[in-house]
């Protein structure tokens, strides 16, 4: 019978951890904009309302990423990730989640930092879930014009020789009986009758205090709370800043959603043609739409509801990059990608992932697939755009490396279909470079594609359109065999000759243009 009641449990966290991934994408539509219209707000009335929204929208985030947590917990997927980052910055960041809320109230918040070090080495993100639970459950049980203290410090453990973070949160106005603080971090556990002075009015759920006791051990830390009446409720956890390897976790399963009938996509009609195109696969039609506009400046922007519609519509149109939402039915953002990059036309776009899955197996198979980036749901419109700059530059990076390391292709960095498609390429032309009458044309007829998909990849894997790199090529060749046959009188027409120009003036003018130098020059330079 027990065991019957703990499966019935693990389905019951199961089926509410999946809600709480699909909460993440109206949450996403709830803080985006409302994040855009706080900052554009002039009327300091519409502004407070706005604030209000989006302080409830982030209260609603931590109970379900706190509904991921426990589910993580229940099945042991909770995972260290060490990471170089500064403790103060994390400690400032964290406690200014709160501080419309703690102005709001009167509360008075008073921080003690003694740090010998505050760039330190350890898991950032189970530190700022800790310190939000923390610090939330000590506004919630603290009065009006009261006070909480922030304290953290350092100190070397002589037994084991490493460097131990401390740190305290105290609130003002509460006290916590004995019977209760031997209960307290269990999970579902609810202290009876504790007044308390959240304006947000949701009771307890009892378990955030149970997921930061189990992100604390995670740590290899100890957390205690002790309470008096003189000074009120104080939390502290110990946790060293050296941390060991853990397990990797295994991936947490969403839900689907069936397609609705309405959402109809009209056909993709560029509106500028100077910008590049975006190709936006989403399932849920308002957050399609709110995404598409957020980035229209920069791109025309093709939609798509499912992975399999949006493989046809690649097909068609050819984009220059490609956002995918994870789970969406048919076919979703994985398998999408897995064809994109299985396709020798489309394996050089670069795919940008969106997704309310946060565990590190998503992460892990996600990039197994071939992804360059991925987000997670809720996201500020920033991250997004500016996730999408980052990978662009990154990009144009591996182009330029690749034509100043004289089109090496082991600096392209791209994955095996994108390396194959360049290994063809540079066969073809190292066989046909010499001679004159080979051109675009030539090299599309022996490559077997359209002009359209080899101008699209050549631009998007080298920077450059196919018949300037045919150009660049055969002055590379022209320029190494200058560099060998210095002193030895060779006739630069008859080198023009050998690497395919038919007019030894236009070729020098080429040569001079790119490296700033004559052919004669490179004759005539000592070795």
């Amino acid at each position: 019978m027990s065991q019957q009641m703990e499966q019935l449990n693990k389905d019951k966290i199961s089926y509410f951890t999946n809600i709480a991934h699909e909460f993440k994408t109206p949450l996403t539509l709830i803080l985006g904009p409302t994040g855009q219209l706080i900052r554009k707000a002039a009327n300091s009335e519409g502004k407070e309302n706005l604030e209000m929204i989006n302080r409830n929208a982030r209260y609603l985030l931590s109970m379900v990423n706190q509904l991921i947590d426990l589910q993580k917990i229940e099945t042991k997927n909770l995972t260290l990730h060490p990471v170089p980052f500064n403790l103060v910055e994390l400690l400032d960041q964290t406690t200014s989640d709160f501080s419309g809320l703690m102005q709001h109230r009167g509360i008075r918040l008073e921080k003690r930092y003694r740090l010998k070090q505050a760039d330190v080495v350890t898991d950032r993100e189970n530190i700022h879930k800790i310190l939000f639970n923390l610090l939330s459950n000590a506004v919630k049980y603290t009065p009006d014009m009261g006070k909480i203290t922030l304290h953290a410090s350092q100190f070397y453990d002589p037994p084991t020789g490493r460097l131990l973070q401390y740190i305290s949160v105290t609130n003002s106005g509460s006290r916590i009986e004995k019977e209760d603080m031997e209960k307290i971090f269990d999970r579902f556990y609810r202290i009876p009758k504790q007044q308390k002075y959240s304006q947000f009015g949701q009771s307890s759920t009892g378990i955030g205090l149970h997921i930061v006791r189990e992100l604390v051990t995670l740590l290899q830390g100890t957390i205690s709370v002790k309470s008096t009446k003189s000074s009120g409720v104080t939390f502290r956890f110990y946790f060293p800043l050296t941390l060991s390897d853990r397990e990797e976790t295994s991936p947490l399963q969403g839900t689907e959603l069936p397609l609705s009938n309405d959402d109809i996509i009209p056909p993709f009609i560029p509106v500028d043609r100077d910008k590049p195109t975006l190709l936006l696969v989403e399932d849920n039609p308002d957050m399609r739409h709110y995404i598409k506009k957020m980035l229209s400046d920069k791109f025309n922007v093709a939609e798509a509801n499912n992975g399999e519609g949006g493989y046809e519509i690649a097909r068609k149109i050819l984009p220059d990059f490609i956002v995918s939402d994870l789970m969406m039915p048919v076919c979703d953002g994985a398998r999408l990608c897995r064809m994109i990059r299985d396709n020798v036309e489309l394996c050089h776009i670069p795919f940008l992932l969106l997704t309310a899955n946060s565990s590190e197996q998503a992460y892990v198979e996600s990039y197994e697939n071939g992804i360059d980036g991925f987000i997670t749901k809720p996201f500020e419109d920033s991250i997004l755009t500016a996730q999408i700059d980052a990978i662009m530059k990154n990009r144009n990076l591996r182009q330029k490396k690749f034509m100043e390391e004289e089109m090496n292709l082991s600096v392209l960095e791209v994955g095996q279909s994108d390396q194959q498609f360049m290994k063809e390429v540079m066969d073809v032309i190292e066989h046909n470079y010499a001679d004159s009458n080979f051109g675009v044309k030539e090299l599309i007829q022996k490559l077997n594609m359209s002009y359209t998909l080899i101008y699209k990849k050549f631009v998007s894997l080298t920077g450059i359109p196919p018949v300037r790199f045919l150009l660049l090529y055969r002055l590379k060749i022209a320029k190494m065999i200058l560099e060998k046959n210095r002193h030895n009188n060779v006739i630069v027409s008859e080198i023009a000759y050998r690497v395919g120009f038919n007019d030894p003036k236009y070729f020098t003018r080429c040569f001079v243009k790119q490296y700033n130098t004559t052919p004669s020059s490179i004759i005539c330079q000592e070795s």
